[in-house]
């Protein structure tokens, strides 16, 4: 078997390791499902293999680990990229031939042949950056095969993604990373060279080359919320039923045949699939004690919301984002901004700067000293969040201090004005020196100081033509609405309007 037809089958030790655990979940002792069920800590080895595929089954049947990751891979996978030289310019298709294959690499990673099989294997860099993402979160790190590498350089013609669970490392006696083994283990193992397998790790592991994954983090949040969905799934199959101890009240017996057919009865009956339809009719008086507890009693509810919330705490993902109504006051649109931001900055950054970091350091540092391409790196478009909210909160909070215009723009980030205005000083007008509180200096309308002899002679001017106008356009309102005006002499909307003149005065005098 070669190497593409290893990469492109599902690994023999994976199926069995999935189907033993399946095997697992299926057989046990016990009539209660609590008894028959393999806690999930204890599903999880030692082995590498053996988290990663169990970290994948609970991706697959959590809604809120798969939620949470659909959050961020779905995100992550739509940010626009594209590759600069070592001087910032974009390669392009005016760009040389060498750049132009590179970044055909990236948007096309694995290309098959016409003749090939297509596989799942992700074709396009949307498809790989967002599996690498959710093997990230989920198991702790992602691997990427580079095929077909060139002897000197060793850049690649293709880049294929690799299941983690597959890859084990290989190490020397020192403990240090001499290359990589795939489906180690099993009949059909595949050695790697150290740098034909790209390593994503989302943290640095605290031991050896493989880190930690959310799952493993998770597992007892991931535990109550499977167990509680199957005790609500229990109660419901069985229409509601609840077992208990069925007993004579005091002082009184049962006889050993009516003892007898009443067990016959009562399995019977509460055994069915449809227990919720059938009554039971006893003689004689008979107390019941249930040995179950009630969902209210376990705090179910409570519990699945304290799951979820924990889970989604630890992904970094809040439920604003995953379309769930949340109560918020008058202000919640500012939240869901926030929100938005804590996605971005605190969960999907953090794995974009690794793809974008590690493609830089192990894959386009091969290009460097090729003639025709050069140093080149990879580029996101990330959104941006800037909260300009606390500098205008601060510009408020400081409107009542003696600061020049220049010195205000520049509390919020702006450039000064560049003319006379940015050495103006501005208070409130209900704010006056102590000593000239008592005797105040008279208002002056037109501003003296910054008016001249001739602009004051030209606003005269049009002032006295205003009110001419004004006093004959009035007289002309009282004329035609002067039966109104009789009729209600102090009622002046027939003939004023205060939004109309204030307008037509502003207008002269401006």
């Amino acid at each position: 078997m070669s190497i593409l037809e290893a990469l492109l089958n599902r690994a023999p030790d994976v199926d069995r390791a999935v189907e033993a655990e399946q095997g697992k979940a299926a057989v046990g002792i016990g009539a209660q499902w609590m008894a028959t069920e393999t806690p999930l800590s204890q599903l999880l080895g030692n082995s590498p293999r053996a988290k990663a595929v169990k970290a994948v089954t609970v991706w697959r049947s959590n809604i809120w680990v798969r939620a949470a990751e659909r959050a961020i891979s779905t995100r992550l996978s739509t940010v626009d990229w594209w590759l600069e030289d070592d001087e910032g310019q974009k390669v392009d298709d005016e760009s040389p031939e060498g750049q132009q294959a590179v970044r055909d690499l990236f948007a096309m990673p694995y290309r098959p042949l016409p003749d090939d099989p297509v596989t799942a294997t992700p074709r396009t860099f949307r498809e790989l950056s967002s599996i690498t993402s959710r093997h990230m979160g989920i198991i702790g790190y992602a691997t990427w095969y580079l095929s077909q590498t060139e002897a000197l350089a060793g850049t690649p013609a293709e880049i294929i993604y690799v299941h983690p669970g597959r890859m084990t490392p290989a190490t020397n006696k020192q403990g240090g990373l001499i290359g990589w083994v795939m489906d180690a283990g099993t009949d059909n193992p595949v050695p790697f060279e150290r740098d034909e397998i790209v390593l994503f790790a989302l943290e640095p592991p605290d031991e050896g080359f493989l880190s930690t994954g959310l799952v493993e983090s998770a597992l007892a949040k991931v535990e109550m919320s499977r167990l509680s969905d199957r005790h609500a799934n229990y109660v419901l199959a069985s229409g509601g039923r609840m077992p208990g101890i069925y007993r004579p009240t005091a002082n009184n017996t049962i006889p050993d045949d009516t003892f007898h057919a009443m067990v016959s009865d009562l399995r019977s009956v509460t055994e069915m699939p449809d227990a919720a339809k059938r009554s039971l009719v006893l003689k004689g008086p008979v107390e019941f004690q249930p040995t179950s507890a009630t969902a209210d009693a376990l705090k179910l509810i409570d519990l699945a919301n304290m799951s979820r919330d924990d889970i989604l705490g630890l992904w970094g993902v809040p439920k604003t984002q995953l379309g769930m109504d949340v109560p918020a006051g008058l202000n919640s649109g500012e939240t869901k901004g926030k929100d938005e931001a804590a996605l971005w900055e605190g969960a999907i950054g953090p794995r974009l700067n690794v793809i974008r970091e590690t493609s830089d350091l192990i894959i386009l540092n091969r290009y460097a000293e090729l003639p025709g391409v050069g140093k080149l790196r990879l580029v996101t478009d990330n959104p941006t969040f800037d909260d300009a909210m606390p500098a205008y909160d601060m510009a408020q909070k400081a409107v009542a201090q003696p600061l020049t215009v220049a010195e205000r723009r520049s509390i919020i980030g702006l450039q000064p004005f560049g003319d006379s205005r940015d050495e103006e000083v501005w208070l409130p007008v209900n704010i006056v020196p102590a000593q000239d509180a008592l005797t105040p200096e008279p208002f002056d309308p037109f501003g003296k100081a910054r008016v001249n002899p001739r602009q004051l002679s030209a606003m005269r001017s049009a002032l006295g033509k205003f009110l001419k106008e004004q006093g004959e356009r009035i007289g002309r309102k009282m004329e035609a609405k002067q039966a109104a005006v009789k009729r209600k002499p102090n009622d002046t909307s027939p003939w004023w309007n205060d939004k109309v003149e204030a307008e037509a005065l502003e207008k002269a005098l401006r």
